[in-house]
């Protein structure tokens, strides 16, 4: 915990130079009051105006609560809106100033986004009424009068607002008359307006504008020795698309410096450095982008297989091991592409005049057997030594390690452990405050509702099915109705942890206790717990949470229960002698524990 507040510290502090972030280093964050406390500091306003709130965000929703993030996104706002100044004694959290006032300091905050998304409404009507046109000096003059006589407070970031408007919509003229424009008025364009006309110059890449990127790119590098990942990120776009795309491995080093390099930075500069010819530098940076869990971005894949399609066309006969090296490297690190860069896989199989390939889409029924070709994917193996080592690891990176006490206590931990040594192993491990929440139709979410929902879960599992159950609740789930709670302890084994008590490591220390037979009950993602467990176990964790975790799908009035059953093959991309079966994003949300249900199969003849 200490080295990922360590990092998140290097980040704040080197893009705010805010000292009482060196708090977070000796002292764990408590909740929303020391949040709210610190953005309030005035060396720490205008943060909101950096990409450092998204660096925060993704940094901390491991270690604080969404509640604890997004009141802290209030605290920036504020800042943000401008106008009213906001003092540490006016961002003290519910608990001090009473929750009345909580809830009109919110509304207060509500209104004034509203307010804030009228007025940047006036800046899609510019851009859309407009071709991309050049506008005149004049008509730049008065629609900057115009809005910041609506809003004083944005004068120093107007600029910026009007170059990611034309960003967005890809205006490169209209784009390039506001910097003439302001370069007419002798006022010098500030950064954000700059990396953003930098990016745009390379959205609407042509020859003539090169030299252009290389003068503001330049001029940018001289004016400033640190630059924010969000600059980084939007000069690789201009930059990439160029003869200097190396300069882009530049900004990437100094994104390393307050934080991580972002998945459209990798994407850019590998595409670069294929198109470029540049072929180990590109897989290096591959590799890199999936360490740093992320999947690389569709321009990637479409890219490599523009060179699989150059190499069969060039009669050079590297093609086929070209395209089997990307299909191998998907397998290893377990990639899921999203569905531009399948189509285009699936164009270079079927222009193969050799080998007649024939690429469908296809689904997967829940024994493994695609609805195409009918052959069935391989089943989830994890093997019972490999489940040891990985058992073993988390019990000593997240039970033993300092990490578990952040929401528990060591005299809990020790009261749970010895608990599941007298009653396990189970059959069934079930997080009951999760199954509580899960409205059912014609229910009203009550706690009558929710303590009804676990019992009769519990009771189907222990009575109808015949199973060893474990519930896993909160100390206030025992002021629930006695009518479902008595029963619920005489059926079933219940352990209930302190209310602030963090539950995911009790259930999936109770159910890796129990062995490979032991299933779980959750919709949570249980994404916490990754990143502890290292590269090396991360995968085979995800192998056992896709084949053990269930989920409730429907209860139906005779207490009969539906479960969404574990995963019984792999969701990997899959090779056999005359086919190839890849998973792939189609871009329908799912959990992150979740895996795609969506296949693009591939048969020759």
């Amino acid at each position: 915990m200490v080295m990922s507040l360590a990092m998140v510290t290097r980040t704040l502090c080197t893009l705010t130079r805010c000292s009482r972030i060196l708090q977070c280093v000796t002292c764990r964050w408590k909740g929303t009051a020391h949040v709210d406390s610190l953005f309030s500091t005035p060396s720490c306003r205008g943060f909101a105006s950096t990409s450092s709130l998204t660096v925060l965000v993704r940094r901390f929703s491991l270690c604080f609560s969404h509640r604890s993030l997004n009141r802290s996104r209030f605290s920036v706002n504020k800042i943000a809106l401008g106008g009213a100044k906001y003092s540490h004694t006016q961002s003290r959290s519910s608990s001090e100033r009473g929750q009345g006032n909580h809830y009109q300091d919110d509304a207060h905050v509500q209104s004034s986004l509203q307010q804030f998304s009228v007025w940047l409404e006036h800046f899609d009507d510019l851009i859309n009424s407009h071709s991309d046109r050049c506008l005149e000096e004049a008509e730049w003059q008065r629609f900057r009068a115009e809005r910041l006589a609506e809003y004083p407070s944005r004068e120093l970031s107007i600029d910026g607002i009007v170059m990611k408007k034309c960003l967005g919509a890809k205006r490169y003229r209209l784009g390039k008359s506001y910097i003439a424009y302001l370069k007419g008025r002798q006022q010098q364009a500030n950064l954000a307006a700059l990396v953003h006309y930098v990016a745009l110059c390379g959205e609407c890449y042509d020859l003539s504008s090169q030299e252009e990127i290389f003068s503001l790119f330049d001029e940018l590098k001289s004016r400033y020795r640190v630059l924010d990942v969000m600059s980084c990120d939007l000069l690789i776009r201009g930059m990439s698309k160029t003869d200097r795309w190396k300069d882009c491995l530049w900004l990437m080093e100094m994104m390393k410096l307050s934080s991580e390099v972002t998945a459209r930075a990798y994407g850019l500069v590998v595409a670069a450095a294929f198109r470029n010819n540049e072929i180990e530098l590109g897989w290096k940076l591959m590799t890199e982008t999936v360490e740093s869990a992320m999947t690389p971005t569709a321009e990637v894949f479409m890219e490599w297989v523009r060179l699989c399609t150059e190499a069969r066309l060039s009669g050079n006969g590297k093609s086929e091991a070209m395209m089997d090296r990307l299909l191998q490297f998907m397998r290893i690190h377990r990639l899921f592409i999203p569905v531009e860069a399948v189509q285009s896989i699936q164009e270079w199989f079927q222009s193969d005049l050799i080998h007649s390939w024939k690429g469908k889409f296809a689904a997967v029924s829940k024994k493994g057997e695609c609805s195409v070709c009918g052959n069935y994917m391989e089943p989830i193996s994890l093997s019972l030594k490999d489940f040891e080592r990985m058992r073993t690891n988390f019990m000593d990176r997240v039970i033993k390690g300092s990490d578990t006490f952040l929401q528990s206590t060591p005299g809990e931990v020790e009261r749970f452990k010895k608990f599941v040594e007298q009653t396990a192993p189970y059959d069934v491990v079930m997080d009951g405050l999760n199954v509580g929440f899960q409205r059912q139709p014609g229910s009203s979410g009550g706690k009558f509702d929710q303590a009804k929902g676990v019992f009769t879960v519990a009771k189907y599992l222990s009575e109808t099915r015949g199973k060893k159950v474990l519930i896993l609740g909160r100390q206030h789930m025992l002021r629930w109705p006695q009518k479902f709670i008595k029963p619920l302890q005489q059926m079933a084994h219940c352990f209930f942890a302190e209310n602030l008590s963090k539950d995911d490591p009790f259930l999936l220390y109770a159910a890796m206790h129990s062995g490979l037979g032991t299933v779980f009950i959750s919709k949570d993602m249980m994404r916490d717990h990754l990143f502890k467990l290292g590269e090396e176990f991360d995968i085979l964790f995800r192998k056992w949470q896709w084949s053990h975790q269930m989920q409730i799908l429907h209860v139906k009035p005779d207490g009969t229960v539906k479960f969404k059953a574990p995963l019984r093959f792999d969701t990997v991309v899959q090779h056999k002698e005359n086919s190839w079966h890849i998973p792939y994003e189609s871009g329908l949300p799912r959990y992150a524990y979740e895996v795609p249900e969506t296949w693009l199969c591939l048969t020759s003849s």
